[in-house]
């Protein structure tokens, strides 16, 4: 998570991206909530309030996904179903509830981009994984 630099934040640099990550990485184990974490991201790196609030919540978002799928994976799962949580689902993650896919192959999460992500990865995605044993 924290050394993933394909997926980018508008307007912040490598290393600033970088840094976040790892800010939000060492915040969240400790156990802060989301509401702290935007008041240290707005502070370190001069965001404006909503960008902060936006930023917190997006990056606990990718990396509670990518702390489940790691931890799903070195208990043996490959799989996942697609689950929606909400109602303000757009509709191209709307269309994968339900549906199977491996971990490793994620599915189409934008029609229009060609975009692949698992569930919480992709921007705003509030969708979850639900692993699978075989």
């Amino acid at each position: 998570y924290s050394e993933n630099l394909k997926l980018y934040i508008k307007d912040f640099t490598d290393k600033e991206i970088l840094a976040l990550r790892e800010e939000v990485q060492k915040t969240v184990f400790s156990g802060v909530r989301a509401d702290s974490l935007q008041k240290i991201i707005q502070a370190k790196f001069k965001t404006s309030e909503s960008k902060a609030k936006f930023l917190a919540k997006q990056e606990i978002s990718l990396l509670t996904s990518k702390y489940k799928y790691a931890k799903y994976q070195s208990l043996g799962f490959e799989k996942y179903k697609w689950s929606i949580s909400g109602t303000r689902t757009r509709p191209d993650h709307r269309a994968l509830n339900g549906k199977i896919f491996y971990f490793s192959d994620p599915p189409i999460t934008n029609q229009n981009t060609g975009a692949r992500n698992n569930p919480g990865e992709d921007y705003n995605c509030d969708c979850v994984a639900i692993p699978i044993m075989d």
